[in-house]
């Protein structure tokens, strides 16, 4: 404490780093305007790293569209909780001008925490991303695969079923021309042969309204997994909903402590 220049300079560089390019006011910030601090707290936390900003949103943090009241409130309780840094300051002197030096001080100490859980994080998610890809790609690549090899076998028996039949219809041809060219040829022999012929074009039918009925399974079966999906999102939607009211509640008993804070700050 007692050397605001020094901070104000390190707080010079620290931006630099973050690439904070927005205008700031430093006389307004030597004197403890809030309105300065806030923009550079909300790149800090939100903008300079998506990977940090990723981070805060999971572990349940509220600093979108939310009051400056309500947004300090939930960067206090990040720097408790996550940085274990605990601000000399209540919310409430936060938000009013002055304090200069405190402020500065609390800035710096976010602003540096920030940029070594970016540096942390950072090998992890890229680690984690190629990882997904590789295991998207083996599974698509399976899957095409395993679709080519049933299309190649019905394609296939399709084949051998339609060769069949036109081996059974030029039989059958063949026949009638022996009855009309030999007399000795039984009409029994030839009806026994379109008897044969037909059941097989009734067991080709049969084959191909099997087929219609597997793939109107498959797709049932699609539909129910869509509905799954369906019902897990809500789940999800009622937990968050849940988190949200949890953490309104610590928020509201935080606020209760950071009170007791302030009136035991001589």
């Amino acid at each position: 404490m007692g050397d605001l220049a020094g901070h104000t300079k390190s707080l010079v560089a620290e931006l630099k780093k973050i690439k904070y390019n927005a205008p700031v006011s430093w006389e307004m910030l030597l004197i403890g305007e809030t309105t300065v601090f806030l923009p550079i707290l909300h790149h800090t936390l939100l903008l300079y790293s998506q990977d940090i900003a990723n981070e805060i949103l999971k572990k349940g943090y509220r600093l979108y569209s939310c009051t400056d009241q309500r947004f300090i409130e939930s960067v206090f309780k990040l720097a408790r909780r996550e940085f274990q840094q605990k601000p000399v300051l209540t919310v409430e002197q936060f938000l009013r001008k002055g304090f200069a030096e405190h402020k500065i001080i609390f800035l710096l100490n976010i602003i540096r925490y920030c940029r070594t859980w970016e540096s942390k994080l950072k090998p992890v998610s890229k680690k984690s991303n190629n990882t997904m890809k590789k295991k998207n790609f083996n599974q698509n690549t399976a899957r095409h695969s395993q679709r080519n090899m049933n299309a190649s076998v019905q394609s296939e028996n399709h084949l051998r079923k339609k060769e069949a039949l036109r081996l059974k219809i030029l039989e059958k041809s063949r026949l009638k021309k022996d009855i009309a060219t030999n007399n000795n040829v039984k009409i029994d022999h030839v009806n026994n042969n379109n008897n044969n012929v037909e059941s097989f074009e009734n067991n080709n039918k049969k084959y191909y309204d099997e087929e219609n009925n597997q793939n109107n399974l498959e797709h049932q079966i699609d539909q129910l997994k869509n509905l799954f999906v369906m019902n897990i999102n809500q789940i999800n939607e009622s937990i968050t909903t849940f988190a949200n009211a949890i953490n309104t509640r610590l928020s509201n008993l935080e606020n209760r402590v950071g009170n007791l804070e302030a009136k035991s700050i001589p």
